[in-house]
């Protein structure tokens, strides 16, 4: 049955970004993020005759603590609601890879939308002078956030069966991770320099000025396999607990 391996875990990353596209819950979230990037980016190109989208990017990651939650709580949680979790953990996957599918399919999803906002740099570009090199960084550095966001959502759907609770505990944990950088200033001295380390903000700070560093990425991937590997073992921990 698990010799299917990754083959299945296609499938299941097929299936579930399919569900997403069917579902108008997709469609509002999707036209919400783009209306307010839009009118953001229009905003912002009224006040300035030069805009410098690193303020669009830094509006993004903001409309993302409110995306993510929307699109993650249902990754689980829905499973359970509809007593399909104990049929998954049957296919002919690993719970390791049910898991990455999930998490897979909603990046797919948030990086569909971060490749649509490509159009504002391109209506830019077409009446005066975009740095390219440094918004490519930038961007990349809120795709690391949405990926950190999304994991940090799966994971908050593992806790319950309820998709509102999910949602709240998502948009709680990516607060937290949002805050820490307001924290470290309100504490100062030994402790504020370690939440300003392991701040979403502080780490992204350099990818939306065009420096791509090393220990950001390995920052983003830490989080993202941490997150995913909770999930996995909330997982495991509620199967052997039924």
């Amino acid at each position: 049955m698990r010799a299917l391996g990754w083959h299945g875990l296609l499938a299941l990353w097929r299936k579930d970004v399919l569900s997403f596209w069917l579902s108008p819950l997709w469609w509002v979230v999707a036209a919400v993020f783009l209306a307010l990037t839009g009118w953001y980016y229009l905003a912002v190109v009224a006040s300035f005759q030069a805009p410098d989208l690193r303020f669009l990017l830094d509006h993004m990651v903001v409309l993302l603590l409110f995306v993510v939650p929307a699109l993650t709580m249902r990754l689980w949680a829905e499973e359970q609601q509809r007593g399909t979790a104990e049929l998954l953990l049957t296919a002919p996957v690993t719970l390791n890879q049910a898991v990455l599918a999930k998490f897979l399919a909603v990046l797919t999803l948030l990086t569909v939308l971060l490749l649509v906002t490509g159009i504002y740099p391109a209506v830019t570009a077409a009446y005066g002078a975009v740095e390219w090199p440094t918004l490519l960084v930038g961007y990349l550095g809120v795709w690391l956030v949405a990926a950190v966001f999304a994991a940090a959502g799966l994971l908050a759907s593992t806790l319950s069966d309820s998709q509102v609770i999910a949602a709240v505990a998502g948009f709680g944990i990516l607060l937290a991770l949002y805050m820490l950088d307001w924290a470290a200033g309100s504490v100062g001295g030994t402790a504020g320099d370690v939440l300003r380390a392991a701040s979403v903000w502080e780490n992204l700070s350099d990818f939306i000025n065009g420096v791509l560093d090393t220990r950001r990425l390995v920052y983003f991937a830490s989080l993202i396999f941490g997150f995913l590997f909770l999930a996995v073992r909330n997982v495991e921990r509620r199967t052997w607990a039924a």
